[in-house]
Parts: structure tokens; sequence; C-alpha cells
């Protein structure tokens, strides 16, 4: 049972992208149904995003946004990074989070300053977003 004034902790569906479908113009991370066949499809996060957990396995560094335009973060070749929004609360501002109805864009790119490569057939990104959960 949890604490009294205790916020539980909401995972959403996995989502993740096969190295096939990253290229040079941001396409958003699907996300993976858990039924047979495995299907992936284009769901918004439902609630603000608290915590989210990425894992590259590919062998190229890889580009993210928050909107599908801008370049926000690169993470590494065959790395991980998480990005605990609600960390650094303060008293004054509240706990930062990424808004609900997005997406995670991801995609490489060939040109200065970056000079990324294709990512190797039979490779992924998997993303992992958790919810401060409302019900």
């Amino acid at each position: 049972m949890a604490a009294p004034n205790a916020i539980r902790v909401r995972y959403d569906l996995l989502r993740a992208m096969d190295s096939s479908d990253i290229t040079t113009v941001y396409q958003a991370i699907p996300t993976r149904t858990n039924t047979a066949p495995l299907t992936y499809t284009l769901i918004p996060f439902p609630e603000a995003v608290r915590i989210i957990q990425i894992k590259n396995g590919t062998s190229s560094n890889l580009l993210l946004s928050s909107n599908g335009i801008d370049d926000h973060e690169t993470i590494f070749a065959n790395q991980g990074i998480v990005l605990d929004y609600c960390a650094n609360k303060s008293t004054m501002g509240g706990l930062l989070e990424l808004p609900g109805n997005g997406f995670l864009w991801v995609r490489y790119d060939p040109t200065p300053p970056y000079y990324q490569l294709a990512p190797n057939a039979s490779e992924y990104i998997a993303v992992t977003v958790i919810f401060a959960a409302t019900d």
C-alpha cells in the first residue's frame, strides 16, 4: 500500500524503432504493442513525462528531438541515457515535465559537425517513459 501523499509510478508501453526506420529526417519513435503479431503504433505520451530512459542499440550516434524539428540531444552509439526531469524540484517552480501528447523523435546526421553514419541493419533504439500516476 502506498504511503499517504505518495505519488505512484506508471510506465508507458515500450517505444522502439528498428534501425532501418532511422533516417536523416526526424521520425517519431512508435509504441510497441504486446499482442501477436507485434506492431508499432504512433501513440503520443498520455501524460506529462517525469523520467525517460533511452537505449541506443545502434552503432551510430543519434540525434533526439522533443518537437521533431530541432536537435535537442545526442545519444552516442551503444549507450543509454536517463533524463529525470523532476530530479531538481524547486518549491517555487515545482517539477519539470516533458509535456504529454507529444513524441520523442530520432534521426542521424551525416553532415558537419556530426558526421554520423547510418545505423547498421538489425539494430534499434528503445525508449522507456515514466509518468506520475493520476488514477
